[in-house]
């Protein structure tokens, strides 16, 4: 187990962000000991956590803080993707957001597809972001699982950035990063809840 109660706690405030896939290393949580930080994705979204007492580089079980091992066909340990390449940088918008407000919004579209999909709705809801006549679409899920995380370790002061509609929108906060993927084929949308527009 990990020895410092503050990276366990940051650990399982991840646990809603990593993979499914047991086979994957992205299915645990990366202590990245060279950049100090700990680090979940699931491929659509990415967290990172500051955490100035990591030691080791290691993958470890996002809910009991213990090192993961994967079975694999040639028996080498799979690495953790190289989460730095792919977090958007020098975006050219960005802006404050309400925590809060996002949070409700986000759990009210979420609470809105469960509804519809129960149903036999497949419906795709989302929320959407309009930046003057620039308009992104993410899944509501997915923002409020990373907006979770910056709440969980305290962080509410956030700013969004973004760039083109293709690019994926990131959360800035004291010592949490946030990114969440956009839904790229808007043309499957069929409803959506506007959650920012300026």
């Amino acid at each position: 187990p990990l020895n410092l109660h503050l990276t366990e706690y940051k650990v399982k405030t991840l646990k809603d962000i990593v993979g499914a896939d047991p086979l994957r290393s992205t299915s645990g949580i990366f202590l990245d000991a060279e950049n100090k930080a700990i680090v979940a994705s699931d491929g659509y979204v990415l967290v990172v956590i500051d955490d100035k007492s990591i030691q080791e580089t290691k993958i470890v079980d996002p809910k009991y803080g213990e090192l993961m091992y994967f079975k694999t066909n040639n028996g080498v340990q799979p690495k953790f993707p190289d989460y730095k390449a792919v977090i958007p940088k020098d975006n050219p918008i960005t802006f404050k957001i309400n925590m809060q407000d996002w949070m409700n919004k986000t759990n009210g579209v979420q609470r809105a597809v469960q509804f519809f999909y129960y149903s036999g709705d497949t419906t795709a809801i989302t929320v959407r972001i309009i930046v003057g006549d620039v308009v992104w679409f993410f899944n509501a899920d997915n923002i409020n699982r990373v907006l979770k995380v910056f709440a969980e370790n305290g962080v509410t002061d956030v700013t969004a950035e973004l760039s083109t509609p293709k690019r994926a929108m990131v959360f800035i906060g004291k010592g949490v990063m946030g990114l969440v993927m956009p839904i790229i084929d808007s043309e499957k949308i069929r409803a959506f809840k506007t959650i920012y527009d300026s």
